[in-house]
C-alpha cells in the first residue's frame, strides 16, 4: 500500500505543477511553448493526453482524496511507517 500512495503522490504533484504552469503562462506564451514546457515539467509517466489537459482540477482533487483515505488506512496498520519515512 505504502508503494501505492507514494506513486499517487508524484503524480499528483506532477498534476499540480502542470496546473500551476498553465495558469502562470496562460495567454502570454503560445501554446506549442506551453505544451513543451508542460511537458518537461513532469516526471512521471503521464500520458500525453492527460498533460495536455486544460484542467487537471477534478484529478488532482480525487488523488489528493485517495492519498487522504489511504494514509489514514495505512496509519491503522502501522503507526510507525511515516515516521520512518520522513
Amino acid at each position: 500500500m505504502a508503494c501505492l500512495i507514494l506513486l499517487k503522490l508524484r503524480i499528483l504533484m506532477d498534476l499540480q505543477s502542470i496546473q500551476r504552469s498553465a495558469a502562470e503562462l496562460g495567454g502570454r506564451m503560445p501554446q506549442e511553448l506551453i505544451r513543451e514546457i508542460r511537458a518537461d515539467v513532469v516526471s512521471s509517466a503521464l500520458t500525453p493526453a492527460v498533460i495536455e489537459r486544460d484542467d487537471h482540477s477534478a484529478s488532482i482533487e480525487a488523488l489528493a482524496a485517495d492519498i487522504k483515505e489511504m494514509r489514514s488506512a495505512m496509519d491503522e496498520l502501522n503507526d510507525r511507517f511515516w515516521p520512518a519515512m520522513l
